[in-house]
């Protein structure tokens, strides 16, 4: 794989069948005491799932007993399959986990207007909003992705 970064900091790799994968770098989603650490990992390879590694850090506890995890674009909730917890660090209050987001549906979600990460630990529901900066480094990622890839975000 040949690496490179566009002007916007999200990585892009040249893989050896001709299509990309793409890095979107964490960002911060800011919550009621707690904020998600997010990135992304995203293939232009057909039937390839997107994968999603979140550090969870809530200011009071660790994160234990997660329940759900969704992104909601424009209204549409994605559910995230396949959790992994990767680590926790309890002295930070800091939990790593990795997840699967259905390709097609990220593609749906990257591009909506309104969006948001809600997740439901120990039977409360958190609701994070994403930063300016992720805005950003999702609107360069559409714009390369239109460019490499003629239709798929149609």
């Amino acid at each position: 794989m040949i690496g490179c970064m566009t002007e916007s900091n999200v990585q892009q790799f040249s893989m050896s069948n001709g299509k990309y994968m793409y890095f979107i770098p964490p960002t911060k989603w800011h919550g009621k005491n707690i904020y998600a650490e997010i990135d992304f990992n995203y293939k232009t390879e057909e039937g390839t799932d997107t994968i999603c590694n979140i550090s969870i850090i809530n200011k009071k506890n660790l994160p234990r007993g997660i329940s759900s995890m969704i992104f909601v674009g424009d209204n549409i909730s994605y559910k995230l399959t396949g959790l992994n917890i990767l680590f926790t660090e309890s002295r930070n209050k800091k939990i790593r986990v990795n997840t699967i987001f259905d390709r097609d549906d990220f593609l749906q979600f990257i591009r909506s207007n309104e969006m948001y990460f809600e997740i439901i630990i120990t039977q409360k529901k958190y609701k994070l909003l994403p930063t300016k900066e992720f805005i950003r480094l999702r609107a360069d990622f559409i714009n390369d992705l239109e460019g490499k890839e003629e239709g798929i975000l149609e």
